[in-house]
């Protein structure tokens, strides 16, 4: 991990760590995270609430509830040590592939619910997960008004984006759009900023 990362990407136990439930977001956060988890006995949670929005093949939960994805392709080329899937995933949140009557909203609704009143140990939420449910993301909870290229770009593979999720006293979930900050990568067919 660079030691340019924000204290909440780079320091353990700063942030809970989140992906989607899916091998590929899984196996992103892993190597991304590898050396913070290796320094920690902190835990990656999956959660189903990221899972993709497409019904493409791809986007299918390859674990049935509770239970963890085949990882042996990425724990070969990370220190595997660190990497005891059981110690490190809490897969309680994976509740394997999303049903086809849910939809993208759906999972969304159920992503700020926990991130703002069910899960406890930080208030900040690092999330995993793919660039189309973030741009969906963006587009619902962003306000109409506010012109973000989010709305319309993809982040780009690998991305960090951080904003701030707020609810007003009337439980309206929203992006603050002042809190929106591009870390690294961008946005597809978008140069990145400097220093991004």
């Amino acid at each position: 991990s660079s030691p340019n990362a924000p204290v909440f990407l780079r320091e353990p136990n700063s942030s809970t760590l989140v992906t989607s439930n899916l091998r590929r977001a899984i196996e992103t956060g892993s190597i991304a995270f590898q050396n913070r988890i290796a320094k920690s006995s902190e835990q990656m949670r999956l959660l189903s609430s990221l899972q993709e929005m497409s019904r493409n093949v791809d986007a299918s939960a390859l674990a049935e509830a509770g239970k963890i994805p085949d990882l042996t392709v990425v724990l070969a080329n990370i220190d595997s040590k660190a990497f005891d899937p059981v110690k490190v995933y809490d897969a309680t949140g994976n509740n394997g592939n999303k049903p086809l009557k849910s939809n993208g909203l759906i999972r969304m609704k159920e992503f700020c619910d926990w991130s703002l009143h069910k899960q406890a140990d930080n208030v900040i939420v690092v999330a995993g997960g793919h660039s189309l449910w973030f741009r969906n993301f963006f587009r619902a909870y962003l306000p109409e008004r506010t012109d973000y290229i989010g709305k319309n770009k993809k982040i780009v593979n690998c991305g960090v984006v951080s904003f701030d999720l707020v609810e007003d006293e009337s439980g309206c979930v929203m992006i603050d759009p002042n809190s929106l900050n591009e870390l690294y990568g961008g946005y597809s067919g978008v140069q990145a900023k400097k220093g991004a």
